[in-house]
């Protein structure tokens, strides 16, 4: 069989036997994209898709990823526990209850995404806190009562 190897920018080169297309692959010549056209046929196929002609690189075995981040036996009772214990802390009326009561609710965020529902509980106690804060924080700044 005699073959044309088509360029990039259209230029047909050859006729070329099959032993040539070896040679010009081995040169770099032609690599996988490489648009080859039967002489006799005028069908036109990529070089990849001629048996033999392109050495197939060996088959990677998959690499594992990191996803799933957590396993079965991780349900967050770590991040509950963490939430619980930020809302007590959020209840100390100090300044700083903001503050422990935004890491309680990123805790329980946490521990919902893994697939514990008991989470719902200190989240929302802990939206409480801000909320109620926030109140506290607006009447003491606001000329309202004065």
């Amino acid at each position: 069989m005699q073959y044309l190897v088509v360029a990039e920018d259209g230029n047909k080169y050859g006729p070329a036997d099959y032993d040539m297309l070896v040679a010009w692959v081995a040169e770099g010549r032609i690599v996988g994209q490489t648009l080859i056209e039967d002489v006799k046929t005028g069908r036109q196929t990529i070089a990849s898709s001629i048996p033999g002609l392109i050495a197939q690189p060996p088959v990677q075995p998959s690499i594992q990823t990191a996803y799933p981040r957590f396993t079965l036996d991780d349900d967050g009772s770590k991040e509950l526990k963490n939430a619980w214990i930020y809302f007590g802390l959020c209840l100390i009326p100090f300044c700083t209850s903001p503050v422990f009561a935004a890491l309680g609710i990123h805790n329980a965020s946490i521990a919902k995404r893994k697939g514990n529902s008991l989470a719902v509980k200190p989240e929302r106690a802990c939206i409480a806190v801000l909320i109620i804060y926030a109140f506290f924080y607006l009447a003491l700044r606001l000329p309202l009562w004065r």
